[in-house]
């Protein structure tokens, strides 16, 4: 079995033992033994600072011990996700991402939007001023009052090709359902 694998998977595990509230590490111990792991308490407590450091759990000091609770991340939206899948496809984040954006939304991506993503710099069209008011009138309202009316939007320069397209699609759904360890990577590992 692919180590990346067991790690995902003990991950998970911790993550799913924790619940929303949390637990202490002798509570996690006992949580984990259920469920066939039996891990010293040490390596337990390194692991969830691991954990803490990537901002996955947070660490509570309720005397005499810590409690681990999962982050409920605020930032795991469409936005963020096609940033991240752009990074992981492509030498050039902020144009992918307003391209995945824009093909995914099937609009123009508005520069808040762009900035929810984490683009620093907006590689596309400005759309014109009575596009943009086509587009804003056509909206559901329960999204035209998300969009502030001085919010500029943008397309674009060039389509993206869809084996490219493809790939964002994948890194964002594996990403979403954690299940990036089950990709097989088909790099050449020996010189033919």
């Amino acid at each position: 079995m692919s180590k990346l694998l067991l790690q995902e998977d003990f991950k998970r595990t911790i993550l799913e033992a924790l619940g929303k509230d949390g637990k202490s590490i002798s509570a996690l111990a006992k949580e984990l033994e259920k469920s066939g792991y039996k891990i010293h308490r040490l390596i337990i407590t390194g692991y969830l600072r691991a954990l803490s450091d990537m901002q996955i759990v947070k660490e509570k000091d309720i005397p005499p011990s810590k409690v681990y609770t999962p982050i409920s991340s605020h930032d795991d939206n469409v936005y963020s996700r096609a940033y991240m899948a752009s990074k992981e496809t492509c030498d050039d984040p902020d144009k992918r991402t307003l391209q995945v954006l824009h093909s995914l939304l099937r609009r123009p991506v508005f520069e808040s939007e762009l900035r929810l993503a984490g683009v620093d710099i907006i590689k596309g069209s400005r759309v014109e001023h009575n596009t943009l008011a086509e587009l804003r009138s056509s909206m559901p309202k329960r999204l035209r009052t998300k969009f502030p009316a001085a919010d500029v939007a943008y397309e674009p320069d060039e389509d993206m090709p869809v084996e490219e397209y493809a790939r964002a699609l994948e890194a964002m759904s594996t990403s979403l359902t954690q299940s990036r360890h089950l990709v097989l990577d088909t790099r050449q590992s020996k010189l033919l």
